[in-house]
């Protein structure tokens, strides 16, 4: 939790303000996966704008970060119906995907049925990134595999921004 409150990833830093158990919502991840890629990784945002029919339903204080990580390439929503669904639970596979491409910085091919997210799975559970299954994925996990993500990896710098190194 030190780890991220010290990197803005949450204003929190107790337990029980973070809310360890509450359900992670997309927005609030929005704010995580922006500040982990600026702050940690020194990855920049572009400055594109999201163009999501739903943008206006998200909380005030976290639209910046909606925009951040559409802007790094992060979290762009669905682009056939351009929703980005900003207060409904992340689910694991989406966490992951994202946690994913960070790390990499880049996107893995994705298919349209059940399983668009093994490939992302698969790389996940190689970095030891992955946290019990649970029916909801909830604030705790989400902070341990920030802190998995930040501390047992091997970083190289690319003089642009940090990436994982021989993945």
């Amino acid at each position: 939790l030190i780890m991220l409150y010290s990197y803005g990833l949450t204003q929190y830093n107790t337990i029980a303000a973070f809310g360890d158990e509450n359900i992670l919502t997309r927005e609030q991840a929005a704010k995580m996966f922006s500040q982990f890629a600026m702050n940690i990784l020194c990855r920049q945002p572009n400055q594109s704008q999201p163009v999501y029919k739903d943008y206006d339903a998200a909380d005030n204080t976290l639209k910046p970060y909606i925009t951040l990580a559409y802007q790094l390439g992060l979290m762009r929503g669905n682009p056939q119906s351009w929703l980005f669904r900003p207060q409904d639970p992340i689910t694991k596979q989406e966490f992951t995907a994202v946690l994913v491409r960070m790390l990499l910085a880049k996107y893995l091919p994705e298919s349209d049925t059940e399983n668009w997210s093994s490939n992302y799975d698969n790389v996940a559970q190689k970095l030891n990134l992955m946290t019990r299954w649970s029916t909801y994925f909830i604030r705790h996990d989400a902070a341990l595999m920030f802190f998995r993500a930040y501390k047992n990896q091997n970083y190289v710098n690319t003089d642009i921004w940090y990436v994982l190194q021989n993945k």
